[in-house]
């Protein structure tokens, strides 16, 4: 059975926008567009309505940082700080959001 949803577009100011899509009444993405360019920086993705990622892309769409949330807490990353299209650093955080261990990913 497909699953039908609704899109919701606000504009804030000629420069920002922001989508959200909601499948059967819950939140499942949300994405902003803060520079106007037509491409979202950053993306949010809910599972059952719960915040599951939130990702940061920069021009081309690449991922650039990527948050983890477990129950809709913040529990890891991952951040692409050279700029090539794949994370070097993990990061684990505690039931704060605090960062409780921060490693270099293996190149791939």
């Amino acid at each position: 059975m497909a699953q039908r949803g609704v899109r919701l577009q606000i504009v804030y100011q000629a420069a920002h926008s922001a989508d959200a899509q909601l499948v059967r009444g819950l939140l499942a993405t949300r994405s902003a567009d803060y520079d106007g360019d037509g491409v979202p920086e950053r993306q949010e993705n809910y599972l059952r309505g719960v915040l599951h990622t939130v990702e940061w892309r920069d021009k081309q769409g690449c991922v650039i940082k990527r948050d983890t949330y477990t129950g809709g807490r913040l529990s890891g990353g991952e951040i692409d700080h050279d700029g090539d299209g794949a994370p070097d650093t993990a990061r684990v955080y505690d039931g704060r959001g605090e960062i409780r261990h921060s490693e270099p990913l293996s190149a791939k």
